[in-house]
């Protein structure tokens, strides 16, 4: 990384470290939704934060911190976590000296700070205009495109006649010996009885 601060010919170089750093930056962003819990829970319900504190939660330190704060943080928990010096189990204290030192090198560079802090202004704003969005959303479109029709009755029995009970059958029976008789009466009234 020292050739990274080279200037001059070199300003492809940098411009590939610049991408690095930021793409370093952007994972540290998305690492660990456990270590935001914390921080949300301490801004309360009612409160809304503009700055995403997930890798300052981490060190300790404030989103505001200085250089020096960060510098001594790094030190306090590199000491803790470093995987021969500690307690913890080698694997999870590998993982967290390896996030300790990426969070550090994002926080330790203003310019990457400036990006990341950044991306996650862009984040939170992206999530506050969806919110919005949703909010403004017309209730009868929603409904009108959710539409599904209902299925007829031959759909919902699969194609298949429907089971009578035998009082069912008898009185359907019944019906259409009525309506028959009916036919045959107003045929034989207008064909077959005489006028007066």
């Amino acid at each position: 990384m020292a050739a990274c601060t080279a200037s001059g010919s070199l300003t492809p170089f940098l411009h590939r470290c610049q991408a690095r750093s930021w793409r370093r930056a952007r994972f540290i962003v998305g690492a660990s939704t456990s270590d935001a819990e914390p921080a949300q829970e301490a801004a309360g319900p009612g409160k809304k934060k503009t700055v995403d504190t997930r890798i300052h939660w981490f060190l300790g330190i404030a989103p505001e911190a200085d250089i020096e704060e960060i510098k001594a943080a790094y030190r306090r928990l590199s000491k803790e976590y470093h995987p021969d010096t500690t307690r913890l189990p080698l694997k999870s204290a590998s993982e967290k000296f390896i996030r300790l030192r990426e969070v550090y090198n994002v926080l330790s560079k203003e310019e990457t700070r400036r990006f990341y802090d950044w991306t996650l202004t862009q984040e939170a704003e992206s999530r506050r205009l969806q919110q919005l969005r949703s909010r403004l959303e017309d209730p009868y479109e929603l409904d009108i495109q959710n539409y599904e029709p209902v299925p007829d009755m031959v759909d919902r029995l699969g194609g298949k006649n429907m089971e009578l009970s035998d009082q069912a059958m008898t009185a359907l029976t019944f019906d259409i010996a009525i309506f028959i008789i009916s036919i045959c009466c107003i045929i034989y009234a207008l064909f077959f009885k005489e006028q007066y």
